[in-house]
């Protein structure tokens, strides 16, 4: 009976290790070459972190800038600091810009993995979900590239995993340093927390929550204000659905056309009450929320096309 609870202990060491010895394989295999050539983003992450490293100042001459400041925009920090320690080491070069992410990834997986069989107390349902995360074509690609979203992606996880660990500090500093590492973030990491919160909250000792929550607010307000106020903001509003300058004209387009579908005729026609409230800027712009939103979901973009900028794709198609 040992001899076999031994074997099945050993057997299932064993699957999780190959999971993760295949995931690590995945993303270190022709490591930094594929893909070849780093793209705009990782240039500017290694000649920031060069810059820092030399000077103390991004590229622009900012002093240990929270934002670093590059050429299409103000960047988040965590990734290029980061970096700054793998040039030093390793020279300028593809490999010192690219091991960060890849480390990160697969701390990812494990993570990922921790937080799977601590939730379901599942070998087997831990396993299946290392091996959907460990050869996943969308994880497996950003994680060959140095790109924010798998160093947000790990911090993320380890915010998760340490909440229900009941390490609530260190959840909240993981949490607060996922939105300095990837812009995106800003947008559902406080919603999350809020929801995780709620969903959890009497099963938590409320005295326990007041430093984490100074913390995360802390992290949250700079990052979020200079995003809505400040200079990292500036991506944001220059390409948001909320500044395209051609909303007004198609919601006159709509309104016009609505009109003249109805029998009105002449020139300046005056809008309907009607069409003010069925074709208004708001409905627009939440229109092209929800289609932008679903297409990152739809089958055609997961599997068939991706998207059109290579670098942000798995298909050859493009």
């Amino acid at each position: 009976m040992y001899a076999q609870s031994q074997l099945a202990k050993w057997l299932r060491s064993t699957l999780i290790i190959s999971i993760l010895l295949l995931g690590a394989s995945l993303r270190l295999i022709s490591f930094p070459s594929l893909p070849n050539g780093l793209h705009w983003d990782e240039q500017d992450t290694g000649y920031q972190a060069y810059s820092l490293l030399k000077t103390g100042k991004d590229y622009f001459g900012n002093i240990l800038p929270l934002f670093p400041h590059s050429l299409a925009e103000y960047r988040t920090p965590v990734l290029i600091y980061s970096t700054v320690p793998s040039v030093k080491f390793f020279g300028l070069s593809a490999f010192s810009v690219r091991i960060l992410p890849a480390v990160f990834s697969i701390l990812g997986i494990i993570t990922f993995g921790i937080l799977v069989y601590y939730s379901s107390k599942n070998i087997l349902l831990t396993s299946l979900s290392l091996l959907t995360i460990a050869i996943s074509i969308w994880h497996v690609q950003y994680s060959r590239q140095a790109v924010e979203s798998v160093v947000m992606s790990l911090y993320f996880l380890l915010g998760l995993t340490c909440f229900f660990r009941k390490k609530y500090i260190i959840s909240a500093l993981m949490f607060g340093l996922s939105m300095w590492a990837y812009s995106t973030a800003k947008l559902f990491v406080p919603v999350f927390v809020l929801v995780l919160l709620i969903t959890n909250i009497k099963n938590i000792n409320k005295k326990l929550l007041i430093i984490p929550s100074i913390l995360f607010i802390i992290l949250s307000v700079i990052v979020i204000g200079d995003g809505v106020f400040g200079k990292s903001g500036q991506r944001f509003r220059e390409l948001s659905i909320f500044t395209d300058p051609t909303t007004a004209t198609q919601v006159d387009y709509l309104r016009q056309t609505q009109q003249r579908a109805s029998g009105a005729t002449g020139v300046g026609l005056t809008p309907r009450l009607i069409d003010k409230i069925i074709y208004n800027k708001p409905m627009l712009w939440w229109g092209t929320f929800i289609r932008n939103y679903a297409s990152a979901f739809s089958t055609e973009f997961l599997f068939i096309k991706g998207d059109q900028e290579l670098r942000h794709s798995p298909s050859k198609e493009n």
